[in-house]
């Protein structure tokens, strides 16, 4: 009997202990080694698009849905490739391809903070992620 009570308080000691674990602490569907260390670290200036894309665009969750005949939770998955621009900067025109690269906050669309830009020149990388965007559109608004 005693050794009842002692496994009944020992599992409701551990069940009321409350172990609590937030979305940071749960790896995204399809992430990559190149994701956890941080945006556009597998890539390098002088890289053509498609060595870019090759490397940037993977699957990514940008939330869940439950199967109503079955209702199991299944992953939405999409291309981490969100979206891409042609931005004429002086005589120069630049391919501007965006990747999705933060889906861990719960929101119901994609964010500009979310997205990483790569910034190609002549199918070439010129210049990657928001600070060197800005960069580069400063240089041409200041001439």
């Amino acid at each position: 009997m005693k050794k009842n009570i002692f496994i009944f308080v020992l599992f409701s000691m551990m069940a009321l202990s409350g172990c609590a674990l937030t979305m940071k602490d749960v790896p995204l569907l399809g992430a990559s080694a190149t994701q956890e260390a941080g945006p556009g670290s597998g890539i390098s200036l002088g890289m053509t698009r498609e060595q870019v894309t090759a490397v940037m665009n993977k699957l990514v969750t940008v939330g869940f849905e439950i199967d109503s005949s079955s209702g199991v939770t299944k992953a939405i998955q999409i291309n981490s490739l969100y979206s891409a621009e042609v931005l004429t900067l002086g005589p120069q025109a630049y391919q501007v391809d965006y990747y999705i690269v933060d889906t861990q906050k719960a929101q119901t669309r994609i964010a500009d903070a979310d997205l990483f830009p790569v910034v190609f020149q002549n199918n070439i990388l010129a210049a990657k992620g928001q600070a060197e965007l800005t960069a580069l559109k400063e240089k041409y608004q200041s001439k």
